[in-house]
């Protein structure tokens, strides 16, 4: 009950919980992958390769919950590439 309370006190007071840094990796994605998905309908053609690109890696990692390391080689590579650019292109994803 007090981890509830302490939980619910941190993200009232600061927007997340120690909760959400267990998988900090699986957080991001979570954040990260509704709003690629939506930005892909508003970037220029030449993004949105990248950003399909992206999309691919955190689907890929939200469903692999947590046991990324058992992937298979093709999802490792997809995934590689999509982080490969999500860092690249980070600055540029805007409208």
């Amino acid at each position: 009950m007090f981890r509830k309370l302490k939980f619910w006190w941190q993200r009232k007071t600061r927007g997340f919980s120690n909760e959400d840094l267990w998988n900090l990796d699986i957080t991001i994605a979570e954040f990260v992958l509704p709003r690629l998905k939506v930005f892909r309908g508003c970037c220029s053609p030449d993004m949105e390769k990248h950003v399909e690109d992206m999309i691919a890696a955190f689907k890929i990692i939200l469903s692999a919950d947590g046991e990324l390391l058992s992937l298979s080689t093709k999802d490792q590579i997809v995934v590689k590439r999509g982080l490969n650019k999500f860092a690249k292109y980070y600055r540029g994803l805007w409208c």
